[in-house]
């Protein structure tokens, strides 16, 4: 019962901030760092849904604290700091990949596209309707990412380095 307590107010706290984040940068106070590469697929998701955020402000009426704004944007907020988030968390998996790390842990390429795959499936509807991708395509394309990353799995859970990461009951 504690744990999902805790776990309410973590999430109640993690929503709270997103508001206020997305908020913040819709109003010009703060900006997330600018993407390393804008043509990534994520990239390119956060973009999109943060331009959609902004036209929306621009038609609103009566300001950040007003009826519309609460109505048309405080919902947005998650997703789009989610939106950043995981096209920051890409990045930095992939610099990862790339360079290595002092963790022990390696990313492949098989984890990276099922991290990318995973946050795609997120939000399906923006890459269909942005013309990116059909539902068919994300599909496959998830299919294909887990199908890859299965013969790698028993390897990767039994892997030392993992423990330091895990907190599971025997």
């Amino acid at each position: 019962m504690a744990g999902t307590v805790i776990n309410s107010i973590a999430e109640g706290d993690f929503v709270v901030l997103s508001i206020r984040l997305a908020s913040e940068i819709l109003l010009g106070r703060y900006a997330p760092p600018k993407p390393r590469d804008p043509q990534c697929l994520l990239a390119r998701h956060e973009a999109g849904v943060w331009d959609e955020a902004r036209q929306i402000w621009a038609s609103l009426h009566g300001g950040h604290r007003g009826k519309e704004f609460n109505g048309r944007l405080l919902p947005l907020s998650l997703p789009l700091v989610r939106a950043t988030g995981q096209r920051m968390a890409y990045e930095a998996a992939k610099d990862t990949m790339v360079h290595g790390n002092d963790r022990g842990l390696d990313i492949t390429p098989q984890v990276l596209a099922l991290y990318e795959s995973t946050c795609m499936m997120e939000d399906q509807s923006w890459y269909v309707e942005n013309g990116i991708m059909l539902r068919r395509a994300l599909l496959d394309r998830d299919v294909d990412a887990v199908n890859a990353i299965l013969p790698l799995l028993e390897g990767m859970i039994n892997d030392p380095a993992v423990d330091a990461f895990v907190n599971a009951p025997w």
